[in-house]
């Protein structure tokens, strides 16, 4: 296995902690008021919400391709990131935007995972994961589908949008402390996966603010395979 491959592995298993980074740097104004007591939300939960992990079950094809892009800002600085998926019933693919990312390969209870060759084509790294870990990291992509699950219950229907040429229901949620400043989440689910296509956060606090959010491009269900791989 080439430095290149050693390289991408472990971009691949340090990857969830620096997304989870780009997102926290948009909001560390306000991250440490947020926990103080005071703050009230207005959402309302209007028992309109009718999503979430078992709607998606139900109703994601076991092919897709999706890409978000996803970009976490505050008073001082713009951090972009684009993210794509492919899921089939062979595998996943995962890759950042650089045109040479992971592919997983369903091998029995395991995943082996393929590196881009110097041909341009797929190979085995020798590297495998547990079924359970790519599943659980890759089903969701890494809860950016289901970001919302966590608040659906305080979330009201503020009405309807088009996100990547399919029609979606828009919710949103404010979180307010007048000493403080305020946190607003909105977020538009796709109405025929239950998948979130776009989520935002914009947060305010002593005069500064911050915010991030993840847009999807490209969300396509048919037609869908993997790179070349041998």
């Amino acid at each position: 296995m080439t430095e290149g491959s050693t390289s991408k592995i472990f971009g691949f298993l340090t990857l969830k902690i620096l997304i989870i980074i780009c997102a926290v740097v948009a909001v560390v104004v306000v991250g440490a008021v947020i926990v103080i007591s005071g703050w009230s939300g207005s959402g309302g939960g209007d028992g309109s919400f009718d999503y979430g992990q078992n709607y998606i079950d139900n109703n994601l094809p076991d092919s897709y391709r999706i890409v978000f892009s996803i970009t976490a800002y505050d008073s001082n600085e713009v951090i972009s990131l684009p993210l794509e998926q492919i899921r089939t019933l062979n595998g996943y693919y995962f890759d950042t935007g650089v045109g040479d990312g992971l592919l997983f390969i369903k091998n029995g209870t395991i995943y082996d995972l393929y590196v881009l060759g110097s041909d341009g084509v797929y190979e085995n790294s020798g590297v495998n994961f547990e079924q359970s870990y790519v599943e659980n990291i890759m089903s969701d992509l890494w809860g950016y589908m289901t970001n919302y699950v966590a608040y659906q219950k305080s979330m009201m229907k503020v009405g309807s949008e088009t996100v990547a040429g399919r029609a979606c229901d828009k919710y949103s949620l404010t979180y307010t402390q007048p000493l403080y400043g305020s946190v607003t989440y909105s977020c538009s689910i796709d109405k025929a996966t239950g998948v979130c296509l776009k989520w935002t956060c914009d947060a305010q606090a002593s005069g500064e603010k911050g915010g991030y959010e993840f847009v999807c491009t490209n969300f396509s269900t048919s037609g869908i395979s993997l790179p070349t791989y041998k």
